[in-house]
Protein backbone atom coordinates (compact mmCIF):
# COMPACT_ATOMS: atom_id res chain seq x y z
CA UNK A 1 0.00 0.00 0.00
CA UNK A 2 1.41 3.66 -1.06
CA UNK A 3 0.25 6.68 0.41
CA UNK A 4 -1.83 9.40 -1.58
CA UNK A 5 -1.17 12.55 -0.10
CA UNK A 6 -3.59 15.40 -1.19
CA UNK A 7 -2.42 19.12 -0.60
CA UNK A 8 -5.20 21.12 0.99
CA UNK A 9 -3.09 23.96 2.27
CA UNK A 10 -2.98 27.21 -0.04
CA UNK A 11 -5.61 29.92 0.53
CA UNK A 12 -6.70 30.58 -3.39
CA UNK A 13 -6.81 33.99 -2.99
CA UNK A 14 -7.55 34.54 -6.86
CA UNK A 15 -10.43 31.95 -6.64
CA UNK A 16 -11.80 33.45 -3.03
CA UNK A 17 -12.10 30.11 -1.48
CA UNK A 18 -10.73 26.96 -1.15
CA UNK A 19 -11.00 25.29 -4.75
CA UNK A 20 -11.35 21.94 -3.19
CA UNK A 21 -14.63 23.11 -1.71
CA UNK A 22 -16.36 24.21 -5.30
CA UNK A 23 -19.19 21.60 -6.36
CA UNK A 24 -19.04 19.79 -9.22
CA UNK A 25 -23.29 17.93 -9.75
CA UNK A 26 -23.78 17.47 -6.17
CA UNK A 27 -20.33 16.93 -4.93
CA UNK A 28 -17.01 18.48 -3.89
CA UNK A 29 -13.79 18.42 -5.56
CA UNK A 30 -12.01 17.43 -2.53
CA UNK A 31 -14.71 14.38 -2.62
CA UNK A 32 -14.71 13.46 -5.89
CA UNK A 33 -10.91 13.60 -5.69
CA UNK A 34 -11.01 11.54 -2.56
CA UNK A 35 -13.44 9.00 -3.63
CA UNK A 36 -11.22 8.02 -6.72
CA UNK A 37 -8.38 7.91 -4.62
CA UNK A 38 -9.55 5.55 -2.13
CA UNK A 39 -10.84 3.41 -4.91
CA UNK A 40 -7.15 2.59 -5.82
CA UNK A 41 -6.64 0.68 -2.59
CA UNK A 42 -4.20 3.21 -1.46
CA UNK A 43 -3.64 5.14 2.04
CA UNK A 44 -5.38 8.30 1.56
CA UNK A 45 -4.19 11.51 3.62
CA UNK A 46 -5.56 14.99 3.10
CA UNK A 47 -2.62 18.18 3.98
CA UNK A 48 -4.11 21.07 5.17
CA UNK A 49 -2.47 24.26 6.89
CA UNK A 50 -2.35 27.10 8.64
CA UNK A 51 -2.70 29.56 5.49
CA UNK A 52 -6.65 27.95 4.86
CA UNK A 53 -9.24 30.54 5.34
CA UNK A 54 -10.67 29.02 8.92
CA UNK A 55 -14.01 28.73 7.80
CA UNK A 56 -13.06 26.30 4.66
CA UNK A 57 -11.03 24.39 7.28
CA UNK A 58 -13.45 23.60 9.29
CA UNK A 59 -15.49 22.05 5.98
CA UNK A 60 -12.12 20.69 5.06
CA UNK A 61 -11.83 18.50 8.48
CA UNK A 62 -15.72 17.88 8.04
CA UNK A 63 -14.96 15.72 4.70
CA UNK A 64 -12.52 13.88 5.86
CA UNK A 65 -14.56 12.56 8.92
CA UNK A 66 -17.61 11.80 6.98
CA UNK A 67 -15.15 9.99 4.73
CA UNK A 68 -12.58 8.76 7.38
CA UNK A 69 -10.03 10.05 5.42
CA UNK A 70 -6.46 10.90 7.79
CA UNK A 71 -5.93 14.86 8.09
CA UNK A 72 -2.95 16.40 8.79
CA UNK A 73 -2.81 20.07 9.79
CA UNK A 74 0.68 21.75 8.77
CA UNK A 75 2.05 24.74 10.51
CA UNK A 76 4.09 26.06 7.42
CA UNK A 77 2.46 28.33 5.32
CA UNK A 78 5.20 29.15 2.56
CA UNK A 79 5.28 26.48 -0.41
CA UNK A 80 4.27 22.63 -0.34
CA UNK A 81 7.72 20.86 0.38
CA UNK A 82 7.74 23.17 3.47
CA UNK A 83 4.22 21.48 4.14
CA UNK A 84 5.84 18.01 3.46
CA UNK A 85 8.27 18.32 6.79
CA UNK A 86 5.04 17.94 9.03
CA UNK A 87 4.19 14.79 7.37
CA UNK A 88 6.79 13.19 6.34
CA UNK A 89 6.98 10.49 9.26
CA UNK A 90 3.65 9.18 6.98
CA UNK A 91 5.64 8.92 3.90
CA UNK A 92 7.96 5.64 4.99
CA UNK A 93 6.92 4.42 1.92
CA UNK A 94 6.49 5.26 -1.92
CA UNK A 95 3.61 8.11 -1.69
CA UNK A 96 1.68 9.95 -4.84
CA UNK A 97 1.38 13.69 -4.18
CA UNK A 98 -1.44 15.59 -5.89
CA UNK A 99 -3.40 18.89 -5.09
CA UNK A 100 -6.92 18.98 -3.89
CA UNK A 101 -8.53 21.42 -6.37
CA UNK A 102 -7.68 19.06 -9.34
CA UNK A 103 -10.83 18.21 -11.50
CA UNK A 104 -10.67 14.22 -12.93
CA UNK A 105 -10.76 14.56 -16.26
CA UNK A 106 -10.11 10.80 -17.65
CA UNK A 107 -11.56 8.88 -14.17
CA UNK A 108 -10.48 5.39 -15.32
CA UNK A 109 -6.68 5.90 -16.61
CA UNK A 110 -6.40 8.16 -13.12
CA UNK A 111 -6.94 5.05 -10.57
CA UNK A 112 -5.21 2.88 -13.02
CA UNK A 113 -2.23 5.46 -12.44
CA UNK A 114 -2.65 5.10 -8.92
CA UNK A 115 -2.84 1.56 -9.21
CA UNK A 116 0.69 1.44 -10.98
CA UNK A 117 3.76 -0.18 -9.65
CA UNK A 118 6.44 2.36 -10.76
CA UNK A 119 9.63 -0.29 -9.28
CA UNK A 120 10.55 3.11 -6.90
CA UNK A 121 10.97 5.24 -9.84
CA UNK A 122 10.38 8.96 -9.44
CA UNK A 123 7.31 9.39 -12.33
CA UNK A 124 5.51 12.26 -13.64
CA UNK A 125 2.81 11.73 -15.90
CA UNK A 126 2.60 14.26 -18.72
CA UNK A 127 0.71 15.78 -21.92
CA UNK A 128 2.14 18.19 -24.31
CA UNK A 129 0.74 21.09 -24.84
CA UNK A 130 1.53 24.52 -26.20
CA UNK A 131 2.46 27.20 -23.41
CA UNK A 132 2.53 24.93 -20.31
CA UNK A 133 2.17 26.14 -16.66
CA UNK A 134 4.38 23.30 -14.98
CA UNK A 135 6.35 22.00 -17.73
CA UNK A 136 8.71 19.29 -17.72
CA UNK A 137 11.55 19.63 -20.16
CA UNK A 138 12.73 16.44 -21.80
CA UNK A 139 16.03 16.15 -24.17
CA UNK A 140 15.67 14.29 -28.23
CA UNK A 141 15.59 11.08 -26.37
CA UNK A 142 12.64 11.37 -23.71
CA UNK A 143 15.13 11.93 -20.67
CA UNK A 144 13.96 15.12 -18.54
CA UNK A 145 16.77 17.77 -18.35
CA UNK A 146 14.93 20.51 -16.26
CA UNK A 147 11.79 21.69 -15.23
CA UNK A 148 9.90 25.26 -15.02
CA UNK A 149 7.03 26.49 -12.58
CA UNK A 150 6.23 29.25 -14.57
CA UNK A 151 4.20 31.15 -11.14
CA UNK A 152 7.76 30.58 -9.79
CA UNK A 153 9.94 31.87 -12.62
CA UNK A 154 7.80 34.22 -14.23
CA UNK A 155 8.08 32.70 -17.92
CA UNK A 156 6.61 30.00 -20.24
CA UNK A 157 8.31 28.05 -22.52
CA UNK A 158 6.38 27.86 -26.00
CA UNK A 159 5.76 24.19 -26.06
CA UNK A 160 6.46 21.05 -24.06
CA UNK A 161 5.50 18.42 -20.94
CA UNK A 162 3.04 19.81 -18.75
CA UNK A 163 3.15 17.64 -15.61
CA UNK A 164 -0.33 16.73 -14.34
CA UNK A 165 -0.32 17.91 -11.49
CA UNK A 166 0.36 14.65 -9.74
CA UNK A 167 3.84 13.36 -8.72
CA UNK A 168 4.81 9.44 -8.05
CA UNK A 169 8.26 9.83 -5.40
CA UNK A 170 9.43 7.03 -4.23
CA UNK A 171 11.13 6.07 -0.46
CA UNK A 172 14.47 7.15 -1.47
CA UNK A 173 13.55 9.99 -3.24
CA UNK A 174 12.43 11.52 0.65
CA UNK A 175 15.48 10.08 1.74
CA UNK A 176 18.04 11.51 0.24
CA UNK A 177 16.07 14.89 -0.52
CA UNK A 178 14.77 16.00 2.57
CA UNK A 179 17.70 17.40 3.94
CA UNK A 180 18.43 19.03 1.23
CA UNK A 181 15.08 20.91 1.38
CA UNK A 182 15.41 21.84 4.90
CA UNK A 183 18.55 23.76 4.31
CA UNK A 184 16.54 25.49 1.38
CA UNK A 185 15.42 28.98 2.77
CA UNK A 186 12.39 30.82 2.06
CA UNK A 187 9.00 29.28 -0.04
CA UNK A 188 9.77 25.64 -1.45
CA UNK A 189 7.21 23.44 -3.63
CA UNK A 190 7.54 20.38 -4.91
CA UNK A 191 9.46 20.69 -7.79
CA UNK A 192 12.14 21.98 -5.76
CA UNK A 193 11.93 18.02 -4.73
CA UNK A 194 12.08 17.03 -8.00
CA UNK A 195 15.05 19.39 -9.16
CA UNK A 196 17.12 18.20 -6.17
CA UNK A 197 16.53 14.62 -7.19
CA UNK A 198 17.45 15.29 -10.72
CA UNK A 199 20.42 17.22 -8.52
CA UNK A 200 21.46 13.57 -7.42
CA UNK A 201 21.15 11.68 -10.18
CA UNK A 202 18.07 10.11 -9.76
CA UNK A 203 16.03 8.38 -12.66
CA UNK A 204 13.01 10.18 -13.70
CA UNK A 205 10.42 8.94 -15.39
CA UNK A 206 7.84 10.62 -18.09
CA UNK A 207 4.52 9.24 -18.58
CA UNK A 208 2.96 10.33 -21.82
CA UNK A 209 -0.67 10.44 -22.15
CA UNK A 210 -2.48 11.68 -25.19
CA UNK A 211 -5.49 13.49 -23.06
CA UNK A 212 -5.02 15.21 -19.63
CA UNK A 213 -5.27 12.83 -16.63
CA UNK A 214 -7.24 15.97 -14.37
CA UNK A 215 -7.65 19.74 -14.85
CA UNK A 216 -6.62 22.98 -12.98
CA UNK A 217 -8.07 26.06 -12.58
CA UNK A 218 -7.83 28.91 -10.90
CA UNK A 219 -10.74 31.72 -11.79
CA UNK A 220 -14.53 31.16 -11.51
CA UNK A 221 -14.12 31.97 -15.89
CA UNK A 222 -12.03 28.92 -15.60
CA UNK A 223 -13.94 26.51 -13.35
CA UNK A 224 -17.00 27.12 -15.92
CA UNK A 225 -15.43 26.17 -18.72
CA UNK A 226 -14.41 23.23 -17.09
CA UNK A 227 -17.78 22.52 -16.36
CA UNK A 228 -18.92 22.38 -19.53
CA UNK A 229 -16.41 19.68 -20.36
CA UNK A 230 -17.44 17.79 -18.23
CA UNK A 231 -21.21 18.36 -19.48
CA UNK A 232 -20.04 17.38 -23.15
Amino acid sequence: MKNILIMAAGKSSRFGKAKCLTKIGKTTVLENLIKLAKSSRNRVIVVVSNNVFEQDLEMIKTICDKTHTIIINSKYTNGTANNLKDYAKYVASDAFIMWSDIIVADESNFVKFLKTDFNHVLTIPVVFEKEPYAAVLVDDSGVPFDMLYSKKTGERPVEGYHDQCIFYIPELVWQLCFNSIKEIDGEKNILDIISIAHNKGLFTEIIKYPNKLVNSFNTVEELKNLKKLKKT
